[in-house]
């Protein structure tokens, strides 16, 4: 038995957003990102082309050479800012925000694969996390 798309997304290592929903009119847009491992992208790009055939939907595009970029913590809940701040050191790195997720405890932008370490060590110098902590007393 093949497995089904929604199977794939389930596997460790496949992660999804929550589909976004645009309709001002009909036929309304909806659209859902997945990010999977290089490896892992035929099989995926199979999988999903044929859901999209079953369900007569119009396309699918894929990108490779992507990197997750996240900021994590439950600190960002009550400071205003953040995602500004996030934003505003990678574009004064010059590194483009090919796409956005957001949670209440998590902003993660899909920069170019070669781009993403720059951009870890410039978030990290914006955000204090190249610190090393004082020890406590």
């Amino acid at each position: 038995m093949m497995p089904t798309w929604q199977g794939f997304w389930c596997r460790p290592g496949a992660r999804t957003t929550w589909p976004q929903r645009f309709s001002r009119s009909w036929p309304a847009i909806t659209f859902r990102w997945t990010t999977v491992a290089e490896a892992e992208l035929r099989k995926a790009l199979q999988l999903v082309e044929a859901a999209v055939a079953r369900v007569e939907a119009d396309s699918v595009t894929h990108s490779s050479g992507l990197a997750k970029v996240s900021l994590v913590g439950t600190g960002m809940l009550n400071t205003p800012g953040v995602a500004a701040r996030m934003f505003r050191t990678l574009a004064e790195s010059n590194i483009n925000i090919e796409m956005i997720s957001t949670s209440e405890i998590r902003i993660t932008c899909i920069v170019e694969q070669e781009l993403a370490e720059a951009a870890v060590r410039a978030l990290h110098a914006a955000f204090d996390l190249d610190q090393v902590p004082a020890a406590r007393a």
